[in-house]
């Protein structure tokens, strides 16, 4: 029989591999172009996995709770593995993880592009990504400029430095990997959650379309 720990071992050597498989092409190290949008549309997604690995969501429909997952909330799941796992390799994940997320995850899978947020008539909360050896990562600073009215318009820019974000969450799964080898309750979360995100979804949308003998 395949022990608890070899079975967690073998669940994240598959992740490492997805992630550096998915990855690498698009972050194109040796030149400064390439990877702004897609590196982290590819993180993001692997963080939501990985936080329904770290929490195993219970979904409820009809009184029944589900045997796979149909959606999940990513204040159940992917806020939490930021603030934990990433947030021990960076502080300021656990800071400002959901602002992370605001800016950056939905609006760049549906529109491929970052978020804006108005603070105020003339504060605008945006967003800036860049790659390489700088350290502004999860880094907030202040931007003024005039618009053609010559009012003011102040923006406070949120950085992510793509390079800094891969190799974090690389770390993070260390970290992970290491809580699951010592607690039983993370590993018996990841074996059931991994299990049920191997399970035939079921979509209410797909039977008006196709048609099965």
């Amino acid at each position: 029989m395949i022990s608890t720990q070899s079975k967690i071992k073998a669940v994240f050597a598959k992740t490492r591999a997805d992630i550096e498989g998915n990855i690498s092409p698009c972050i194109n190290t040796n030149s400064h172009n390439g990877g702004f949008f897609s590196v982290p549309i590819i993180i993001f997604s692997f963080i939501e996995y990985l936080g329904i690995l770290f929490r195993n969501p219970v979904e409820v429909k009809n009184g029944q709770r589900l045997e796979n997952f149909t959606k999940t909330q990513i204040e159940n799941t992917s806020i939490p593995y930021i603030k934990e796992y990433l947030g021990r390799v960076r502080t300021e994940y656990d800071k400002y993880a959901v602002l992370l997320y605001a800016l950056y995850r939905n609006s760049l899978v549906h529109y491929f592009s970052p978020n804006e947020i108005t603070i105020s008539k003339n504060q605008i909360l945006t967003w800036g990504i860049i790659k390489g050896s700088s350290s502004n990562h999860l880094a907030l600073a202040p931007e003024e400029f005039h618009i053609s009215d010559n009012s003011l318009i102040k923006k406070l820019v949120f950085t992510i430095n793509i390079d800094l974000f891969y190799l974090d969450l690389m770390e993070s799964i260390d970290k992970f990997v290491n809580d699951a080898l010592n607690n039983p309750i993370i590993s018996t979360n990841i074996l059931l959650a991994d299990k049920k995100l191997n399970n035939p979804r079921s979509l209410n949308l797909i039977p008006k379309y196709i048609k099965m003998n």
